[in-house]
């Protein structure tokens, strides 16, 4: 499991450098044009959107695998060592539920949206839609893969000798 989600990983953050390239490319071609050539393109401003839609779920999912969302855990980490990994456990449960909803709800709003097209560039939406989807899958994986750690720590002894 630890090596397909290190795959997923790599991959994840390989298209969020893809997104923000082709988005921060996008926004200086509109300045450029806008400013420079008085003239811009319809499709630039769109395309920034999108781009920093998907970029903005993929990260959620790199964040979330990086422990790197805010959180208050001062009081937990206080707590007894099996307590602490009984909370987690719980709190990497509800993501999952979240991701499951995600996939869901992101999953009905695909389908709607499947035959409109953007504006400019006349993209169905529902290639925006479907980044809901995707981070809600890779959100997914990744909990599996947490809630499998913490219930195998669970099962290992304790660093202090003790029972």
């Amino acid at each position: 499991m630890k090596r397909v989600s290190n795959y997923i990983y790599v991959v994840a953050a390989a298209l969020a450098i893809v997104f923000f390239v082709v988005m921060t490319v996008a926004a200086c071609l509109q300045v450029i044009t806008r400013y420079v050539f008085s003239y811009s393109f319809s499709w630039t401003e769109e395309l920034c959107r999108f781009t920093f839609i998907w970029l903005n779920m993929i990260g959620g999912y790199i964040c979330y695998r990086q422990g790197g969302h805010a959180v208050v855990d001062f009081h937990i980490k206080a707590l007894p060592k099996k307590v602490s990994n009984i909370i987690f456990l719980v709190g990497d449960i509800l993501i999952f539920a979240c991701g499951i909803l995600m996939i869901t709800q992101g999953w009905k709003v695909t389908t709607i949206t499947a035959r409109q097209p953007s504006p400019a560039m006349h993209l169905p939406m529902s290639y925006v839609y479907s980044s809901v989807v995707v981070s809600g899958v890779l959100i997914c994986i990744q909990s599996v893969e947490f809630v499998i750690t913490r219930i195998g720590a669970f099962n290992q002894p304790s660093k202090t000798g003790g029972k």
